[in-house]
């Protein structure tokens, strides 16, 4: 039985009123609440009860763990998702419902969670995080290498470091997970040794896993409320003799359909970098561009995309597909700021003033989160702020950077530290992985609010 279908029976049970075995139209008393354990996501329960009369539910949960809000509809079957609950773990969940003259008591119910998969591990907190605008969970996902392959993890942790979801991804990487309220949890999942394998997946909070193949995306997708999804793919195509590898943003309808937005061989100058030697994809072509981050800029209805091996940032205008400025990080057609040379890079992400990025940089001068501030009529970028743990500390593979309201949130990649500072960009939290139980690179990590 599907996952969802065990869900369903288990809620119609819990649902359903029971007779009393009296004359036909006597109603029997409304069941006690119950705690239902999601079968396939074990820190979320449901709590379901039945009411006489149309009534709005809500419940309280013991442990200091954020309550669900009221329901938004009366109604006499009741079912409240609990979120945020920590495995292995006993609450108890107080019911009451209004009809309208005001709450009032319905009872309690009980439940103990179940265990996570070991590999989704908690983070030890260094500098807590307490700010009320500071994010109250995180959600980030890391691979884990071995002799035999990899695997990997996506999950979300409180502000303990304490996992409240997670699941496990056998031979794909999902980068950059996305958390929807409405939705659960999206990621493109990357074949790192082939891209032609990768795919779309969707978990719902109750662990539901739905998967659509992807052949050639890689890395990053943006998904929009209408269904469509953004994501960076790879074509090869032979260039002076060389096969190579280039990306596009392409846009995939939700029928499946897909257009091509933009085009690294239609509207970027194909100029030779240490990717077409140092890089092999699946099919034997030189990786290029190697796309490892995009951002939506809705107010222009502009795309920002990273290429990694050419060290660039690139505007792209979503409806011509044309390039409106390369920002790279020596110089282009922007002069750079000595002090604000960047590259090669990741999560690039468009500020009021500029530009923010991760700067992976080399074993020479290591790597730091940098914001530079542009001019993009003088074509000019100067170093606005920088940060890095200590200097000359390196990171050559992900790392990650981007704002949470004001704050901003940051990863260190293959150092498993995650990172908040304020508006001023003030270091105001530190979390870490065990280093002990960690072998592999964080994606990306992002701020979540309430989980409601």
């Amino acid at each position: 039985m599907e996952v969802g279908a065990c869900l369903a029976v288990l809620l119609l049970v819990a649902c359903t009123s029971h007779t009393s075995g009296g004359p036909p139209g006597e109603t029997a008393e409304a069941p006690s609440p119950q705690a239902l354990i999601a079968p396939a996501m074990p820190t979320v329960v449901h709590v379901v009860w039945s009411s006489e009369v149309p009534t709005r539910g809500s419940v309280e949960v013991s442990g200091g763990v954020p309550s669900p809000p009221e329901e938004a509809e009366p109604g006499t079957h009741h079912d409240v998702r609990v979120l945020g609950l920590h495995a292995e773990t006993a609450y108890e969940f107080t019911v009451s419902e209004d009809d309208g003259s005001g709450p009032s008591a319905v009872g309690t119910a009980q439940a103990t969670t179940g265990a996570l998969d070991p590999g989704i591990l908690p983070f030890t907190v260094v500098l807590p995080i307490t700010g009320e605008d500071d994010p109250a969970y995180l959600l980030t996902s890391a691979a884990n290498f071995g002799a035999d392959g990899y695997s990997s993890t996506i999950w979300i942790v409180d502000r303990e470091g304490l996992p409240v979801w997670g699941t496990t991804v056998e031979g794909l990487f999902p980068m950059f997970p996305v958390w929807d309220p409405e939705v659960g949890v999206r990621a493109l999942d990357t074949d790192l040794d082939d891209y032609g394998n990768s795919r779309l997946d969707t978990w719902t909070m109750e662990g539901e896993l739905s998967t659509v193949a992807l052949p050639g995306g890689h890395h990053e997708a943006l998904w929009s409320d209408d269904g469509t999804v953004v994501y960076t793919r790879t074509d090869s195509r032979t260039v002076d003799g060389t096969l190579l590898g280039g990306d596009q943003i392409i846009e995939r309808a939700p029928d499946g359909s897909e257009t091509t937005v933009w085009d690294a061989f239609e509207d970027f100058p194909t100029t030779h970098n240490h990717g077409w030697e140092e890089t092999k994809l699946a099919d034997g072509a030189a990786d290029w561009t190697h796309a490892n981050g995009i951002q939506y800029i809705p107010a222009d209805d502009d795309f920002l995309i990273s290429l990694y091996y050419p060290q660039s940032v690139v505007r792209v205008d979503r409806a011509t597909g044309t390039t409106e400025w390369i920002l790279n990080g020596v110089d282009n057609e922007f002069t750079v700021a000595p002090d604000a040379a960047f590259g090669p890079q990741h999560a690039p992400c468009l500020t009021p003033g500029g530009v923010l990025v991760f700067d992976n940089g080399d074993a020479s001068r290591g790597s730091r989160l940098e914001e530079l501030t542009l001019d993009v009529d003088a074509r000019t970028a100067s170093l606005a702020w920088q940060w890095s743990p200590e200097p000359g500390a390196w990171n050559p593979l992900l790392g990650h950077v981007e704002p949470f309201g004001a704050d901003l949130v940051a990863n260190w990649g293959v150092v498993p530290d995650v990172y908040v500072y304020d508006a001023d960009r003030n270091l105001v939290a530190h979390l870490t992985l065990d280093p002990d139980g960690f072998t592999g690179a964080l994606g990306a990590v992002r701020g979540l609010g309430s989980l409601y």
